[in-house]
């Protein structure tokens, strides 16, 4: 199954979008799929870090100690979920340097969830402690922050992939991702949500009236 950075909308005043419309089944073995690496989805050049959003429908077909890799752009940031836990981590140029944002025991196996983090600073440096929300399900939703190292900022890295992080793989499938240049609001996230129905992200919400 191939994985495309389609639907990207060039015009930097509104929403980026990049999203996956086709659900892929991970079985926690060997498979995972990769693209190409795509300055419209890096949103740090090692100094400072700009808005974002980054959505993921999901679901895990079994809870355990071991991560289950959603979405990452190598060395730049990561969403996953362990035991019941879903957590965000950015990197900065040493990835030994990183902030995590981490919820309660939140999540149960063969249960659909929308995952929309959202990261609004004010662009002078790197993201900061408490500059993250994550509305789980159109719901606000409780993450706690932590650093490892000095985090500065994310550095433009690598290519994006689901299903591994490079050492943990998935067991549970990934119906959709959306990636956005913008920080979406609780409105917005409710929309995108829209009771627990996946939409089309560019027809539904047309862009800009999901910013």
């Amino acid at each position: 199954m191939g994985l495309g950075l389609g639907n990207i909308n060039a015009n930097r005043s509104q929403a980026k979008v990049t999203h996956f419309t086709s659900a892929m089944h991970f079985d926690g073995t060997a498979d995972f799929e990769q693209a190409a690496d795509s300055n419209d989805t890096t949103f740090g050049n090692g100094t400072n870090d700009l808005d974002f959003s980054i959505i993921v429908w999901f679901k895990v077909d079994s809870i355990s100690s071991s991560n289950n890799p959603l979405i990452l752009k190598l060395n730049e940031y990561l969403i996953t979920s362990v035991n019941k836990t879903l957590k965000i981590v950015l990197y900065d140029n040493n990835t030994s340097n990183y902030r995590q944002w981490v919820t309660g025991n939140v999540l149960n196996a063969n249960k659909w969830y929308c995952a929309i983090f959202v990261a609004n600073g004010d662009g002078s440096d790197g993201i900061a402690a408490g500059e993250m929300t994550l509305y789980l399900n159109g719901t606000d939703t409780t993450i706690e922050a932590s650093d490892e190292g000095t985090y500065a900022a994310m550095h433009n890295k690598g290519n994006h992939r689901t299903g591994s992080d490079g050492t943990n793989l998935l067991d549970g499938l990934v119906a959709q991702i959306g990636i956005l240049n913008v920080a979406v609001g609780p409105s917005a996230a409710g929309r995108i949500y829209n009771n627990g129905v996946p939409t089309n992200l560019k027809e539904r919400h047309g862009i800009s009236s999901a910013i």
